[in-house]
């Protein structure tokens, strides 16, 4: 049911017209149509008792539905902010930025997700080195040069060398992230989080006061590959400069260990240095901390002024909500005494909250969590107050926003412990512990679900944390101008040098449904030859250009024949090539098929004629030879791997041509016949065979006609 879509729009009248068009498909000897046929009416009985299925099934309701789904492995993907990264120009020193930091970019808002230092080194220069040689590559830092570089040369090998030479690196341990833009117009299959390149690998270090020393790095782009991040985390020696009479200045150092590219990457800019925002507006959120004197807080929502504190003074037990007092605040004795805390405002987005149990007789336990900060925008601290906990089965309650993501929402139950005092828990939704407040939240349409109240009926529901996205619409172009909010950053600009990414909304089921359908449909296990070229086709991170498979029955084995798609006239299948292929269907194979991958085989055809044209059409040779390597050029056209060469369609091809009058003589032959046999004027190659035009000797006459 879970792969059909509404069925009941047909009636039963119908059902039965559509049944008495197919019987002659099956029987030529069933004539007699009518009711009395004991035929149909079985007919007419099977059918409508399809339709009742049918309409049941139509009715099934969204729960049901939703968990045949969940026992399939299939649940509606939560929806996410899209990500995306800023370039600080003009910044002419490191500046840190608190959390929930707002970049506007007209009315949607990106953020940062913790505190961040916005850096302002940036790339001088980038070099390649091959054969003791240094190629200057600095052109791929200007976004204005849009001219694509061979980033590792044209044929990249093996200990070759690429130097980022920047002005000053952030401190030992510290994280840098640079992006880089490949060509995007090549073939490449695009990469999975699961599957990672296997064409290249490069060491990158940093040189520091101890030499060169390796780097910790998280590669998306897979050595120039695809467009992706570069993340690089500093060693823990201090870098220095270095200059050798070529480079002069800080330098990270990329050495080519092994190279197998089908194409050499092409790289369009790099960037470096970069801002990690996420499509998102947090309009409450909490901070968590293990100390009980004092925690220091980064939040720019924070500078509104609306904010909790919560502390546990047991383990065991619940929160307790402390209130803030001035730092001149006076205890002459017991009474003046509680829960208090004073704020010192240290930065923008800075703050430090003291707490004193000597003086104030309450203070937090030291251990995990146990001080949490509440943060809320103007908006939501006043709409804050969700509502009671009545008991009821599947009390909804509505939230004040809508598109709300699930990995930020939380709620704050208050309720009254046994002692008497009010105690307040954070609850996240979808958790199923026993006596636990279980809810379900609808990110899209901005309401919760409460589905077993557990030991909180009765308890106030207040939001502790929420965050919204516009999902899909946060996916940017690139080379945006960004509005930083709040902090003074006077003649500093923002742009993003990266597309944004991986924004959605959450799924309907009818959409997990969708994906549910697609990837049933998906071959991965290969049983038919069609199975395996797609399989093959997509691999991840390859150029696949023609792929066919075919199958020897007598010894059960399926050949799958490959050409990437290379700069190369004849290109064959590398090493790595072979062995990324053979992993790919290694794994989709049925246990007793054997697999074989095939480099392909290049035949040429030789061509000799004689063509009449009309009178005023001499010169049509070029013209005619331009067909006829159109027609037989399966390296570079659309023909695949074992495709016959139809003697009489090039003939009707050739003198389709304005001016051609009869194709009076025409031979074409087979450079080698190991791999191709003539059937009559036609040429039928193997499987693994490609033709490609060879020797071309076509006699042009005017015809007296």
């Amino acid at each position: 049911m879970l792969n059909l879509g509404k069925s009941t729009e047909k009636t039963h009248e119908m059902m039965m017209e559509e049944i008495y068009s197919e019987i002659p498909i099956y029987s030529n000897e069933w004539t007699n149509y009518n009711p009395s046929d004991p035929g149909i009416t079985m007919l007419e009985n099977l059918s409508a008792f399809q339709l009742l299925q049918y309409n049941q099934l139509d009715n099934t309701s969204n729960k049901v539905k939703q968990q045949l789904l969940k026992m399939v492995g299939f649940e509606p993907l939560k929806g996410q902010g899209a990500k995306t990264f800023l370039k600080a120009y003009n910044l002419s020193k490191d500046v840190m930025l608190p959390a929930n930091q707002r970049f506007m970019l007209g009315d949607m808002c990106f953020e940062t997700t913790k505190e961040r230092k916005l850096s302002a080194s940036k790339i001088r220069e980038v070099y390649l080195k091959v054969d003791g040689e240094y190629k200057n590559y600095s052109h791929v830092i200007d976004p204005e040069v849009n001219v694509c570089v061979p980033i590792l040369g044209e044929s990249p090998k093996a200990n070759s060398e690429i130097y980022f030479v920047m002005d000053s690196v952030p401190e030992p341990n510290e994280d840098s992230i640079f992006y880089v833009k490949t060509d995007n117009n090549l073939k490449r299959n695009p990469l999975t989080e699961k599957e990672h390149n296997r064409l290249a690998k490069i060491k990158w270090e940093c040189y520091t006061e101890l030499g060169f020393r390796n780097m910790s790095v998280k590669d998306d782009s897979e050595c120039f590959l695809v467009d992706g991040e570069m993340r690089f985390r500093m060693p823990q020696e201090k870098a220095i400069k270095y200059y050798n009479g070529t480079i002069d200045g800080y330098i990270i150092r990329g050495t080519v260990e092994y190279a197998s590219y089908d194409i050499p990457p092409r790289v369009e800019y790099i960037e470096g240095f970069l801002l990690e925002v996420f499509q998102k507006e947090t309009a409450a959120s909490f901070f968590s901390y293990s100390k009980n004197q004092e925690v220091r807080v980064s939040s720019e929502r924070m500078e509104q002024g609306y904010y909790k504190v919560l502390c546990k003074e047991e383990k065991q037990d619940g929160y307790r909500m402390y209130q803030e007092v001035s730092e001149e605040y006076v205890v002459e004795d017991e009474r003046d005494k509680g829960r208090f805390f004073y704020v010192e405002h240290n930065d923008y987005g800075e703050f430090t909250i003291h707490f004193d149990k000597k003086r104030f007789g309450y203070a937090p336990q030291f251990g995990k969590n146990a001080v949490r900060v509440i943060v809320y925008n103007e908006d939501i601290a006043r709409k804050y107050y969700l509502g009671t906990v009545l008991g009821y089965d599947d009390q909804e309650i509505i939230l004040p926003v809508k598109n709300v993501m699930t990995d930020s929402f939380a709620i704050l139950a208050e309720r009254e412990a046994e002692d008497g005092n009010i105690i307040y828990d954070f609850v996240k939704p979808n958790r199923k512990e026993d006596g636990e407040l279980i809810y379900y939240l609808f990110e899209n349409e901005g309401k919760i679900r409460i589905v077993d109240a557990g030991e909180f009926i009765g308890a106030k529901l207040y939001i502790a944390g929420v965050a919204t996205t516009r999902g899909e619409d946060g996916n940017i172009r690139e080379n945006n101008t960004f509005k930083p909010i709040g902090r003074n950053l006077k003649g500093v600009v923002f742009r993003n040098p990266a597309k944004g990414f991986g924004g959605r909304s959450m799924e309907t089921l009818e959409d997990t449904r969708k994906r549910y359908v697609q990837d049933i449909k998906y071959p991965y296990t290969a049983v038919v030859a069609s199975d395996y070229e797609k399989l093959v086709k997509e691999t991840p991170g390859l150029c696949i250009d023609k792929v066919k498979a075919y199958v020897n029955s007598a010894t059960n084995t399926v050949s799958v024949a490959v050409k990437p798609f290379t700069t190369e006239k004849f290109p064959m299948l590398s090493k790595e090539y072979m062995n990324n292929l053979r992993n790919r269907v290694e794994q989709c194979r049925l246990l007793s098929t054997r697999v074989e991958i095939k480099n392909p085989v290049y035949i040429a055809v030789q061509v000799h004629g004689v063509i009449y044209v009309k009178q005023h059409y001499e010169n049509m040779n070029e013209e005619i030879e331009k067909v006829i390597r159109e027609e037989l050029d399966y390296i570079d056209g659309d023909k695949n791997f074992g495709d016959v060469i139809h003697f009489d369609k090039l003939v009707r091809k050739i003198e389709a041509i304005e001016g051609v009058w009869q194709v009076y003589d025409l031979n074409l032959t087979p450079h080698s016949h190991n791999y191709a046999e003539k059937n009559g004027a036609d040429i039928v190659p193997k499987d693994n065979c490609l033709f490609y035009p060879g020797n071309i000797m076509i006699e042009v006459h005017t015809s007296l006609n």
